[in-house]
Parts: structure tokens; sequence; C-alpha cells
């Protein structure tokens, strides 16, 4: 079979998409389109620019939402397929609103995949994020292609979830590789 690639995004920072036909491509395409995302940020020039890289590769399901409170009502109104938060240096906040999500006893709720976006600096809260159950880090500053690999790696690779008394979220645990030599085997058996 022959296999063409889709390229996806802005031409320097494209995603090539690889892909057995056009007809497959088309379908892709019309994933993307119909992902709906809930966008939460406090600052309107880190929204708007988000938005807008969603927006290229074709991602036009997007709700914004200014504040967590407004948020919080919108997500147990309406289904989404993903959540980015721009956490815009409010940390208890969102960690309290992670928190939320992720104790809801509503399994779409609790179970949706969070796209955290946070300084690249502070360590401190980036550990703190990754203990409240977010499935991806994306580092401020970032790239369009940077933000589209972490919405890729969510969708396509999801971990089991799992429900501790002091964790609620995606296991962190990478999964276990295949270590293939490059040469023989020359231990002894």
């Amino acid at each position: 079979m022959e296999t063409n690639e889709l390229r996806i995004g802005w031409q320097r920072g494209a995603i090539d998409l690889p892909t057995r036909n056009r007809g497959q491509a088309d379908e892709h395409e019309n994933l993307l389109a119909n992902l709906r995302v809930c966008l939460i940020s406090s600052n309107s020039f880190a929204c708007n620019t988000i938005k807008q890289m969603l927006q290229s590769v074709g991602m036009s399901g997007g709700t914004e939402y200014r504040s967590f409170k407004d948020a919080g009502q919108g997500v147990r109104e309406r289904k989404f397929d993903l959540m980015i938060i721009d956490s815009g240096g409010d940390d208890a906040a969102t960690m309290d609103f992670i928190g939320y999500v992720r104790a809801s006893m509503d399994d779409t709720l609790s179970c949706i995949p969070i796209i955290a976006v946070v300084d690249g600096t502070d360590l401190d809260q980036i550990r703190k994020v990754r203990d409240h159950g977010v499935n991806a880090i994306l580092l401020r500053p970032f790239s369009a292609k940077g933000l589209m690999a972490r919405v890729g790696k969510v969708l396509n690779r999801s971990a089991s979830f799992i429900r501790s008394g002091r964790y609620i979220g995606p296991c962190r645990r990478a999964p276990r590789r295949e270590l293939k030599s490059a040469g023989e085997e020359r231990r002894a058996a």
C-alpha cells in the first residue's frame, strides 16, 4: 500500500500525520474538528494564543473560560474531550480546580485528559501540578508544535487511571519498552 503524509499545522512547525490514503486523512481532520476542548485561562493573551494554535490545525470546538469558578459550572453542564489549563500565576486556584475535576464522581469528568500550561522555571509548581493528576505539562514558552505534541500524547496514549487515597489521575509510570540490541547477544546463558 502506498502511504501518504498529511501535514497539519503551521508550515515551520507542522506535524506529519501518517495515513494510508487521503480518506483516512480526512477522517483524522474530522476528528480534530469535532474535538470539544475546554480552555481555562485568566490571561486573555495566552487564551487567544492557544485558541489560535488549536484553530490552525482544525480544532474549532473550543470553549474558553476566564475563571475557575465559571469553568467549574461549565464542566458540569457540558461534556469535553480535552481540558487545557493555563494557571496564569494563580497556583492555589489551579490545584483546587484540578482536584475538583479529578475527585468528581462523574467518570466522564474525572477521567478527562488535562494539559497544564506552567512556567518552565518553577520546578515546585511543576511537581505540584503533576501530583494533582494532570495528563501532560506544557512548559511556557511553548510553540504550536509543542502544544500539538501534548494534545496527541494525551489523546493517543492515554495512561490507565488510578484512584488511591492520596492520588487521583493517570498512571505516571512510564510504559515498559522492549530494548532492542544493535548487535548480537554476547552474554552467556
